[in-house]
């Protein structure tokens, strides 16, 4: 088994086409910016501190479900080699206290984090305690599809466990999310699992609180947005002619976030000139929250079995194990 912090191979990094993928977000009528985006090196610090404001209870919520359930999903892997591909996996905290509880029964265990942030990945290695020294460390910066595939690839004869945690999921819509399992399901081979987070349907004023802070941190976090476009992009944003604003849509079940020009404005991102009038929303985030019933459906939709139910004591977030019983690839 390789010591931990020592990487099995390179990194593989994708290009990231980001100039094209935001050019044709500013096109749409509304305009739309992608959240994957939100996570460069300092998106990343900000989404820590926002894990700590008092209105953010997902990470708690969650943090609670995996250290109580983590002898429970554990024990689902006693004896397997196993690699655990962690999709968006930021800076691993929550993941620490599963993987402590899978090294005592995996006789070879594995941890890849896939994220499409380095310094995000950079940070997980500086944190890494000698709890794990005996797990081996596989870091990948790519997307979630093709970083679970890679995973199969440089471990062919592990099961594999992917984590997609921190509601994740709610970041695509419920159509989006459907696809996005299908796809994951076809990476994947019968015997496979994942364990996914879902941010369940709330007292919407519980909602606002979470993505709305009075400390402006979550505003922060929206407007960096700007920041980075300015940065590897060549754009002109003026942040400050720039709000942050968050609603909860009941017709949706999701919470939404935008930043509002303030005034009339053009932007230039390279050679191209983006107008925005004042009051235009454009979207940055949106956040799907889930009942039992829309879990059930994309599980089953997807290819998926659904084989362990755990929730915090609160029942506001809900992780789910499901099983890929047909082959994938």
């Amino acid at each position: 088994m390789v010591n931990a912090g020592v990487l099995r191979a390179p990194p593989i990094t994708p290009p990231v086409p980001l100039r094209e993928v935001v050019l044709a977000g500013l096109r749409q009528r509304p305009k739309r910016l992608p959240s994957s985006f939100f996570y460069d090196d300092e998106g990343s610090r900000l989404f820590r501190r926002i894990m700590e404001l008092p209105g953010y209870y997902l990470s708690r919520a969650e943090l609670e479900i995996l250290t109580t359930a983590a002898p429970r999903l554990a024990g689902a892997f006693a004896g397997r080699s196993l690699v655990v591909a962690d999709l968006g996996a930021g800076d691993g905290s929550k993941t620490r206290v599963l993987l402590q509880a899978l090294a005592g029964v995996c006789p070879e265990l594995c941890y890849a984090p896939i994220d499409i942030s380095m310094g995000a990945l950079d940070e997980l290695g500086r944190q890494r305690g000698p709890e794990l020294s005996g797990v081996e460390l596989d870091p990948l910066v790519m997307t979630f599809e093709a970083g679970l595939r890679e995973v199969g690839l440089r471990h062919p004869g592990h099961t594999r466990l992917g984590l997609l945690l921190g509601s994740n999921i709610g970041n695509f819509t419920h159509s989006e999310a459907l696809l996005l399992l299908a796809e994951l399901h076809r990476a994947l081979r019968s015997g496979d699992h994942l364990l996914i987070g879902f941010d369940l349907l709330k007292d919407p004023e519980l909602l606002q609180r979470a993505y709305a802070d009075d400390e402006g941190v979550t505003a922060a976090f929206n407007l960096n947005l700007l920041a980075r476009m300015n940065r590897e992009l060549g754009a002109d944003f003026d942040a400050g002619a720039f709000r942050h604003f968050a609603r909860y849509d009941p017709g949706k079940q999701a919470m939404e976030s935008f930043l509002l020009s303030t005034r009339d404005q053009l932007v230039r991102i390279g050679p191209e000139c983006i107008g925005f009038s004042a009051w235009e929303a454009m979207q940055t985030e949106i956040s799907c929250k889930y009942r039992e019933t829309d879990v059930l459906y994309l599980a089953r939709n997807s290819g998926f079995t659904p084989v362990g139910w755990y929730y915090d004591g609160q029942r506001r977030f809900l992780d789910v194990l499901l099983r890929a019983d047909s082959p994938g690839r």
